[in-house]
């Protein structure tokens, strides 16, 4: 009886042939890593430092922001599921934030925003909301868990881009923040890779 190799398993022990490589965004602390069963491909992603996803947050106002992740290989990307589990704080110990969104997209998120919905690509991965962001007191720090099913094909037509961690909320009282994600937060993703 001879055995085979699945040959997406293949496909990410030779990564050459696909160009997906262990490695995340240039200059963010954390791990990654792919598995694949079945032709879908687990990223798993852990932060191993606190990292900024909005900064310089000011009172009263409402911002997006994001951080890189990795970037996909050339062709498009079928995301099947998603996750994001982790805990959020602010840097300055004295502001605190309404409810707001973190979520997946392939465009880093910016802008006077409160929601990530406004613009599709900042949540075209895992949509923000889902669900909605507890409010952050002053000094504390939100443990969260999100999900999305199966979404559309990313992009709908051209080459898959970059993954980022995306976020928006409104900033309530205290001085100019940063929101961020606490090390030990992890960002899951099941996706089907299609040649370019």
């Amino acid at each position: 009886m001879t055995t085979s190799t699945n040959p997406v398993d293949q496909r990410i022990v030779d990564s050459d042939r696909i160009g997906l490589v262990n490695e995340v965004a240039e200059g963010l602390g954390a791990t990654v890593e792919h598995v694949a069963k079945g032709g879908v491909i687990h990223t798993k992603i852990v932060l191993t430092s606190d990292t900024i996803v909005i900064s310089g947050a000011a009172a009263a106002a409402s911002k997006g922001g994001g951080t890189k992740l990795l970037d996909f290989p050339a062709g498009k990307v079928v995301p099947v599921a998603s996750r994001i589990a982790g805990r959020l704080t602010l840097s300055d110990t004295a502001m605190t934030t309404t409810a707001g969104e973190i979520g997946l997209g392939t465009v880093v998120g910016t802008g006077a925003v409160a929601v990530l919905g406004g613009t599709s690509t900042f949540e075209n991965i895992l949509e923000g909301g889902s669900p909605a962001l507890g409010n952050i007191t002053a000094g504390s720090v939100l443990t969260f868990a999100t999900y999305d099913d199966a979404r559309t094909l990313v992009p709908a037509s051209g080459v898959s881009g970059a993954l980022y961690l995306n976020a928006a909320t409104a900033f309530a009282t205290g001085t100019t923040t940063n929101l961020i994600a606490k090390a030990g937060t992890e960002i899951e993703l099941w996706w089907i890779h299609l040649d370019a």
